[in-house]
């Protein structure tokens, strides 16, 4: 496990801070572009997002369940 650690922080480093920062943020905006092409939402307001953490919101209201029945 400490090797494994060890590991993970080398390719950070090997990145670079900024670099790895700009691409999760790039892939970030990719995924909730594409989720919204497909009519989904995010469920975190967009200032509060963080590029790291998704939430997509998939179920409509209508969908919801409540105790074994739709609501």
């Amino acid at each position: 496990m400490i090797y494994a650690f060890r590991e993970a922080l080398r390719i950070v480093m090997e990145e670079g801070l900024e670099a790895r920062f700009a691409r999760h943020l790039l892939n970030h905006r990719a995924l909730v572009a594409g989720i919204e092409a497909m009519g989904l939402s995010m469920i975190v307001p967009e200032p509060e997002r963080l590029p790291s953490l998704n939430t997509i919101r998939i179920l409509t209201e209508s969908m919801i369940f409540v105790s074994g029945r739709p609501s």
